[in-house]
């Protein structure tokens, strides 16, 4: 065993780069990603569907009874990154 403080780290290579291609967002359907948009605005939810144009998330507003699922198509030209959210 080494002697003194030491750090372990341990991560996946690239699992915090944003998805850039096709294939990376058809590969990461069902997991929650978070979409920074060209204005800026951050969205949150689960990657549910990838067309040539499109992606779809959802993602619950409200609480309790008065939660509602949404499901909202953004556009690829109007997304400016998309990361995974890793979930421990």
């Amino acid at each position: 065993y080494p002697d003194g403080n030491f750090s372990l780290e341990v991560s996946s290579p690239g699992i915090d780069e944003p998805l850039k291609l096709l294939r990376q967002y058809k590969k990461n359907i069902g997991r929650n990603v978070e979409v920074t948009g060209t204005d800026e605005n951050i969205q949150e939810g689960k990657l549910v569907a990838v067309s040539e144009e499109t992606i779809t998330i959802e993602y619950t507003e409200g609480k309790n009874k008065k939660a509602v699922i949404i499901t909202k198509e953004i556009p690829l030209e109007q997304v400016k990154q998309t990361i995974v959210q890793i979930a421990f």
